[in-house]
């Protein structure tokens, strides 16, 4: 397994498991995105998907060195809009998540964390990150 089959897997679940059932629109790494409104130019909620890698000098299993990081999926809503919507997706990520690996790429425990102060409340949204740890054998 490489980085970049690495990157195509968990880019298809999240659009698989995440974007495509809640409807709610992901930002990808490296890809444009413009957050969503509504006909009447309402703040809608949104995602992004981060992959952070991890130092992977000393991790070998059975002979193979292995890929390790963190999946980090970011849920956005509009700041005075109550906090159910930003938990139910938050819910349905971790749920996405405890369905299982990703093709090769294998998930520890995810965590919810809600960012109770930050910059994106001054821009207008309140925010939770979803995170799990994944490893995937290099091949």
């Amino acid at each position: 397994m490489t980085y970049q089959t690495v990157e195509t897997s968990l880019r298809t679940m999240v659009r698989d498991r995440i974007e495509t059932p809640t409807s709610v629109p992901v930002a990808y790494p490296n890809a444009r995105f413009t957050p969503p409104r509504s006909a009447s130019n309402r703040e809608l909620p949104w995602m992004r998907m981060a992959v952070i890698y991890t130092d992977r000098d000393d991790i070998y299993a059975q002979g193979r060195r292995t890929i390790t990081g963190r999946l980090v999926v970011s849920v956005f809503v509009p700041v005075d809009s109550g906090t159910a919507r930003l938990l139910e997706l938050s819910q349905s990520i971790v749920d996405a998540i405890e369905q299982g690996d990703a093709g090769s790429v294998q998930f520890f425990s995810p965590a919810l964390q809600r960012v109770e102060l930050s910059s994106n409340e001054a821009a207008g949204w309140l925010q939770a990150n979803v995170s799990a740890n994944f490893f995937a054998d290099e091949v």
